[in-house]
């Protein structure tokens, strides 16, 4: 059995914790029975202090999103890019999400930003290269974005708001802007929560009318298991 590090980069908002989890809760339970006896899965939190050099340890590493920027450098932000170069070098599987897609690229030369688009917030609709389908309805969430990728990247999804959607590379990397972890209800929760501060009342309307194309991406986390079993 291969140890994973689900790596917690930042919280879930305080108000909805007692409900949903907290971010490597939400993925071990999807990911648990996907993975069956192949994957254990252990949270390591660089925001509550955990030393990232306990990844070494691990067999391969699941970032998280988070409300923090990669630009925000935070004490554990440079140590945490660090190990993303040094599991690519050992060939260890890594797989980021959200804000895990953005530090990898940046721990691997590309530039992220706070995008002039705004917020993508709600369910859109992303082009997929080499997937199940071409195309496919996810949850997002997110301001920032990479503006241009690491050398040797290679682009798997992404859409007109978000072009950097999604990349693999040379290393066993595999990263995503979209949360396929995040469930309807739970989206539904964090646009009620940042409705006002994150998001303008319209912003919010138009993700809430999204919702209703709301598909948890079951393919792409049985694709994110196989590549961290790999």
């Amino acid at each position: 059995m291969k140890r994973i590090a689900i790596v917690e980069c930042g919280p879930v908002p305080e108000p909805l914790v007692a409900v949903h989890g907290s971010y490597p809760k939400i993925f071990a339970e999807l990911l648990q029975p996907l993975a069956g006896t192949a994957l254990s899965f252990e949270t390591v939190s660089p925001i509550a202090g955990d030393a990232v050099e306990a990844l070494r340890d691990f067999d391969g590493l699941l970032f998280t999103g988070s409300r923090y920027g990669v630009y925000d450098d935070l004490p554990w932000m440079r140590p945490l890019m660090a190990e993303i170069r040094g599991m690519a070098a050992r060939d260890r599987p890594q797989v980021g999400i959200c804000f895990g897609h953005q530090i990898v690229a940046a721990a691997l030369g590309g530039d992220v930003r706070k995008a002039e688009a705004g917020w993508g917030a709600g369910v859109q609709t992303y082009d997929l290269r080499d997937h199940h389908a071409p195309s496919e309805e996810v949850p997002v969430f997110h301001q920032d974005q990479v503006m241009t990728p690491p050398e040797g990247a290679r682009r798997l999804a992404g859409n007109a708001f978000c072009p950097n959607g999604g990349f693999s590379y040379e290393a066993p990397i595999l990263t995503y802007q979209f949360h396929p972890e995040f469930s309807r209800r739970y989206l539904a929760d964090l646009i009620d929560y940042c409705e006002g501060a994150r998001l303008t009342a319209e912003e919010a309307a138009a993700a809430r009318a999204s919702l209703a194309r709301h598909r948890q991406p079951t393919e792409i986390l049985k694709r994110i298991v196989v590549h961290l079993s790999s």
